[in-house]
């Protein structure tokens, strides 16, 4: 085969495959982690008022909102007795009062137990 054929291919080939671009920086790692969390906030802060008004007030230092996800709010409550407290709660109309008080699509809401900020 002749070199300048060689040459010729290589260099198609190099224009077809296009630069290389860098696998990502940690800049854009925190563009995208931003724009999650953006996106997140925008999703929860339709709920936070809806649930801020019907949370007993005593209990509402004892939640935190950790999202909202395919129709679901997901409540993250401090230890077991809030849970069954908020269980209660919710049974006995307070799920459907947040559904309804939610502008978003909010279809059950869930509690569970984790660490609340």
């Amino acid at each position: 085969m002749d070199s300048s054929y060689e040459a010729r291919r290589l260099a198609d080939l190099r224009e077809r495959r296009g630069a290389r671009r860098p696998t990502g920086s940690m800049g854009d790692a925190f563009a995208s982690a931003a724009k999650e969390l953006e996106r997140q906030r925008r999703r929860t802060g339709a709920v936070a008022g809806a649930w801020e008004a019907v949370c007993p007030a005593e209990l509402i230092d004892r939640t935190a909102i950790e999202g909202v996800s395919r129709g679901v709010l997901t409540i993250r409550v401090a230890d077991a007795s809030t849970r069954f407290q908020l269980d209660r709660f919710m049974r006995g109309g307070g799920e459907m009062e947040v559904i309804r008080r939610s502008p978003s699509g909010v279809r059950r809401v869930k509690l569970v137990v984790g660490a609340v900020d």
